[in-house]
């Protein structure tokens, strides 16, 4: 799997349960440190943005908010 591919699958998961995000969180994390870029999620109350740090510029990697769709 190459690198970014983490990255497209990670954007497109739906969140279910914080404990869930803070597991992609995690994984976002272990991620960037073999990568050359820094991940960074943003966490909001119904909301979960994911960022990618490229040459200091913030680009979100997905253009629509991830929902959290926990009951």
């Amino acid at each position: 799997m190459r690198r970014y591919s983490l990255f497209y699958f990670i954007t497109r998961v739906s969140f279910h349960s914080v404990e869930l995000a803070e597991l992609m969180e995690m994984i976002l994390a272990a991620a960037s440190q073999t990568h050359t870029c820094h991940a960074n999620v943003e966490k909001k109350k119904h909301e979960i943005r994911i960022y990618r740090f490229t040459c200091g510029k913030a680009k979100c990697l997905q253009d629509e908010v991830l929902r959290n769709q926990s009951v």
